[in-house]
């Protein structure tokens, strides 16, 4: 299909430094002649890589590269927490709970979480922030009895710092990563555009006595993070 050459030739200028970060990709004009095809097809080829975060568009400017040199990393072999990589990155993270309840886990989450049916979780959504920005929004399971109700303050900061702090031992983190698009309370949350992917990550916290410690599904703001893994031989 015509269009796939389209979106491999704009892909292949984008990684080879022919179009910059921030810099204006070719008309619509100008690709509908050089490839022979109709403008609907070159349309086409664009909101694809528009939806793919690789271009954006600005009304009556034209359609430019996305600048991803300036994303927040995340490597995905570490076991570290929200709180720690913005501290290492010298930034401010901060913060808000949307809710937090105790609640009886359906059948799925007390499979994840290796639970009996009289065990109850506690169901914990917080927004993160970095910079006073929202960027991530998480959805936390987590069973009652490894919350401690006065330690919440440093539960709600950093779930990590808290096990570490409980003599809870994380042995592993079992992580999944897949692109969506987002609901609309995840758009209003971490304010993004329409039709703009995000990054939707499913995390369940291994302890050393072989029980979960949590269950997270965390939706990143793709525009803002970029996911890194380093392998050595």
């Amino acid at each position: 299909m015509k269009y796939d050459e389209i979106e491999d030739y704009i892909l292949l200028n984008i990684n080879t430094g022919v179009y910059k970060s921030g810099q204006k990709i070719e008309s619509e004009n100008n690709l509908s002649s050089k490839f022979n095809v109709s403008r609907m097809t070159v349309r086409r080829a664009i909101e694809n890589l528009i939806h793919s975060n690789y271009l954006y568009r600005e009304q009556g400017k034209g359609t430019f590269v996305k600048n991803h040199e300036d994303k927040l990393s995340i490597f995905l072999n570490e076991i570290i927490g929200f709180s720690e990589r913005a501290k290492r990155q010298n930034l401010h993270a901060s913060t808000k709970i949307l809710k937090y309840n105790l609640i009886t886990p359906n059948k799925s989450i007390q499979d994840i979480l290796l639970l009996s049916e009289n065990e109850n979780v506690y169901y914990v959504e917080r927004l993160r922030y970095i910079n006073d920005e929202a960027l991530v929004l998480e959805i936390t399971y987590i069973p009652e009895k490894y919350v401690d109700k006065n330690e919440l303050e440093v539960f709600f900061n950093s779930k990590y710092e808290y096990a570490k702090k409980k003599n809870l031992n994380i042995l592993k983190l079992e992580k999944e990563f897949m692109g969506i698009l987002p609901s609309r309370e995840i758009k209003e949350a971490l304010k993004i555009r329409d039709m703009t992917p995000v990054f939707k990550q499913k995390v369940i916290a291994h302890l050393d006595t072989g029980d979960i410690f949590e269950y997270t599904e965390a939706y990143y703001n793709q525009e803002k993070y970029k996911f890194v893994e380093i392998v050595r031989k």
